[in-house]
C-alpha cells in the first residue's frame, strides 16, 4: 500500500509539471486521473518484475516451509481423470494424474480427498501413520532485501506441495521385458 502511495505521489509531480502550463479548471481533474492511473500502472510493473526476478533467483532469498495440514488416511489409489471442451468441432483433451484417498475424521467417519500427482514426494515407512502432508513454502519477508511492498502479492510466490507416507511395500515395481 506505501508503494502505490509513493508511486501516485510521484506520478503526481510529474503530471504537475507536465501540465504547468495549462490553466483550467478541469487540471486538477487531469492531474488527480492522471497520477492515480500511472501511479497504479508503475506500481503494477514493479510488482511484475519483482516477482519474476525473485522466480529466477531464488536462492538469494530466506525461504519458509511449514505444515498446513496433515491427514491420516486408510486407502489410497491412483488413477487419471480426463477431462476437456469441444466447441464447433475444435477442443481439447486434458489428463490429470490424482492420488484418491478416504481420509479418517473420527473413528468411523471418513471422506474421499484427492490430490494432483505431479510433485508428490511418496514415502515407504512402517515407522509413521500413513498420511498425506501438505506444506506451503514462501518467502521470509523479515530476512530479504526487498520489501513485501514491492510485491503484487506475496501469494503469486507461494508454493504448495505434498507428502504422502505409505506402508512399507506399499509401492509395486512392475517389470515387463519384451524382447521381440
Amino acid at each position: 500500500m506505501l508503494t502505490i502511495l509513493a508511486c501516485i505521489v510521484l506520478t503526481l509531480v510529474i503530471t504537475f509539471f507536465i501540465t504547468m502550463n495549462e490553466d483550467t479548471p478541469e487540471r486538477i481533474y487531469t492531474l488527480l486521473f492522471y497520477s492515480v492511473a500511472m501511479g497504479l500502472l508503475s506500481w503494477l510493473l514493479v510488482s511484475v518484475i519483482s516477482v519474476d526476478y525473485i522466480r529466477k533467483h531464488p536462492n538469494e532469498y530466506t525461504w519458509h516451509t511449514e505444515v498446513v495440514s496433515v491427514t491420516y488416511i486408510k486407502t489410497l489409489s491412483d488413477n487419471i481423470t480426463v477431462g476437456g471442451s469441444f466447441f464447433l468441432g475444435f477442443g481439447n483433451i486434458t489428463s490429470n494424474p490424482k492420488f484418491y484417498f478416504y481420509k479418517e475424521i473420527s473413528d468411523s467417519t471418513f471422506y474421499m480427498g484427492s490430490i494432483n500427482a505431479k510433485g508428490v514426494k511418496i514415502v515407504e515407512t512402517n515407522y509413521k501413520r500413513p498420511s498425506v502432508i501438505k506444506y506451503v513454502k514462501h518467502i521470509d519477508w523479515s530476512k530479504s532485501e526487498l520489501n513485501s511492498n514491492w510485491v503484487l502479492t506475496s501469494s503469486t510466490l507461494e508454493t504448495e506441495y505434498y507428502e504422502l507416507y505409505v506402508p512399507k511395500n506399499t509401492i509395486i515395481l512392475n517389470y515387463t521385458l519384451d524382447a521381440n
